[in-house]
């Protein structure tokens, strides 16, 4: 499971903003929050980037 959305809320950050700040689609961003689609990893360094956090902070895992 991803955590974008949490990472997201914690910071702040509209959707659109994530948007703008990653250049991905509004569509693409919502079905990676919900689970529907998973991003590549050049879209996961996009994320945790305008996030300011880690990619390894963007999954829900215990190995972290």
């Amino acid at each position: 499971k991803l955590l974008i959305w949490q990472a997201r809320s914690k910071r702040g950050v509209t959707l659109d903003e994530l948007s703008r700040r990653t250049g991905i689609s509004l569509g693409a961003l919502s079905y990676y929050e919900n689970g529907i689609r998973y991003p590549n990893m050049a879209q996961m360094e996009l994320i945790a980037k305008a996030l300011d956090t880690s990619i390894t902070n963007l999954f829900d895992s215990p190995y972290k």
